[in-house]
């Protein structure tokens, strides 16, 4: 029987099973998203837009229409990439790209994310950090045998490959992503979907997350520790009559027997 602790104060006296959130609550999302939005928003440029004189200009409506905050070169709170699944971010991008008397269609546009995936893939290491502390309290988790998973609204091969990576996947169980469920966050499926596979109880499960998508989820499936993570998109405000803790980073948790 594990115990989950936030500031020496107990969660939960009998923990079995985390959910957590990827980019921004164990991954820097800042570094991820901020490297991949450029690098798409650039292959297109470069492959539909390179006799335009205005390429800097769709250059940046593309990055700042995917997420990020061109004046900070930060993820915007409200995403859409990092919050929303990879349909939407499709369908916004492709969008921007016909305001320039294309006619592009989705289908063209995520082939495009798929050759992102394919260049990347083939070396993601310079676009991964871990966030502090998080190995070590994965650690924790695996050494009193909790069950660990990944739900996030990225899709799941990516999500894999991320963690492959990362050298931390023999600590998951699970890893499921916004293609395997109908409807993604703050919708339950994702944690519907790993309560079914684990077999825990509900009332030993809990979900970590980052923005107020990720406590939404853990809300709606029924699960009632449900963690938000300062470490990513959300600000403590943000969590506000919510039912949830919050923490600044994975330095305040703790696992005892």
């Amino acid at each position: 029987m594990a115990k989950l602790f936030i500031r020496d104060k107990i969660i939960s006296s009998n923990i079995e099973l985390i959910m957590f959130d990827k980019d921004g609550t164990i991954i820097d999302i800042h570094h991820y998203w901020g490297s991949m939005i450029k690098k798409r928003a650039a292959i297109i440029v470069d492959k539909w837009f390179s006799n335009f004189s205005q390429c800097q200009k769709i250059r940046d409506e593309l990055v700042d229409g995917m997420g990020i905050d061109l004046k900070t070169g930060r993820m915007k709170p409200e995403g859409p990439v990092g919050i929303k699944p990879r349909t939407y971010i499709v369908k916004v991008v492709t969008e921007v790209i016909n305001k320039y008397d294309m006619s592009k269609k989705e289908g063209e546009v995520e082939n495009i994310f798929k050759e992102v995936d394919h260049l990347t893939a083939k070396n993601l290491a310079p676009y991964l950090k871990l966030l502090p502390s998080v190995l070590n309290f994965i650690k924790q988790c695996s050494k009193h045998n909790i069950k660990m998973a990944i739900v996030t609204t990225d899709i799941t091969s990516r999500a894999k490959v991320a963690l492959d990576t990362l050298n931390i996947s023999r600590y998951f169980q699970y890893i499921i992503g916004a293609d395997q469920v109908e409807n993604t966050k703050p919708y339950p499926d994702l944690a519907h979907k790993i309560l079914a596979q684990s077999k825990v109880d509900i009332s030993k499960a809990a979900v970590f997350g980052d923005h107020v998508v990720d406590i939404k989820m853990g809300i709606n499936s029924g699960v009632k520790h449900n963690i938000g993570v300062l470490t990513g998109l959300g600000e403590l405000d943000d969590f506000t009559g919510l039912d949830c803790e919050c923490i600044k980073s994975f330095e305040e948790l703790k696992i005892e027997a």
